[in-house]
């Protein structure tokens, strides 16, 4: 019996028919396109960050991405630079000692060191060592009026993602975690921030305030915080 009506297969043919099979393709581009930006925001593996062991190490720990610049705080006296990336220091003073970088605030104000890789594209990465509120790293650095921060959330155990635009602070997000030494990272481009503890991606947020200012660095408000291996990586 030969099909009728609804029955009969449909076959598309000619300009119509090469419309309809364009129009899926890019269907299913769209939908592949979108899947991937939703995982890529949700919470994973961090890129770039990984673990690993070095210099005698007995246990893993978080490593920067492969070919970053780090300042391991070797050398004491003034903090020096990041590879090719001179510190300077904006806010308080900054002592190397013991492998360790270490703020000297000035009264009422957070000591800020930073570094300028000349690109919004970075992965900024350090170990915070006994961190206390207000203490992390910030980035999208113009001046203590106008920058970004990941940093000790002071009302709650965690961080908080910060915005500081004109004078005035705004929290972004938060990231509840309990507060110890960690390694935390942001990895930046012009439109977009996501941070992480560890080597897992914990935030992300799609904002370009600030996004053409490329300085990035670490901030603490007292001397009990202290950071090692300051790693950036371009690209």
């Amino acid at each position: 019996m030969r099909p009728t009506g609804s029955d009969r297969p449909v076959r598309w043919r000619g300009p119509v028919g090469v419309a309809i099979v364009a129009v899926a393709v890019v269907v299913v581009m769209l939908a592949v396109a979108l899947a991937a930006a939703l995982a890529d925001d949700a919470a994973g593996p961090f890129p770039g960050l990984r673990t690993g062991r070095r210099n005698g190490d007995t246990a893993g720990r978080v490593l920067p991405p492969v070919g970053a610049d780090v300042d391991g705080f070797e050398r004491s006296g003034r903090l020096r630079s990041v590879g090719s990336l001179s510190w300077r220091t904006p806010s308080g003073g900054w002592l190397a000692r013991g492998g360790l970088a270490q703020a000297a605030p000035s009264p009422g104000a957070s000591a800020v060191a930073v570094v300028d890789p000349g690109t919004a594209r970075v992965i900024v990465s350090s170990d915070v060592i006994d961190p206390v509120p207000g203490a992390g790293l910030v980035f999208r650095w113009r001046s203590p009026a106008d920058h970004w921060g990941f940093l000790v959330n002071p009302a709650a155990d965690g961080w908080i993602l910060v915005r500081t635009v004109a004078g005035r602070s705004q929290v972004v997000g938060t990231v509840p975690a309990r507060v110890t030494g960690a390694n935390i990272g942001v990895r930046l481009d012009a439109r977009t921030v996501r941070v992480a503890i560890g080597t897992q991606q914990r935030l992300a947020v799609s904002d370009p305030t600030l996004g053409d200012a490329t300085a990035v660095g670490m901030t603490a408000p007292s001397s009990a915080t202290r950071f090692d291996d300051f790693a950036v990586y371009k690209g």
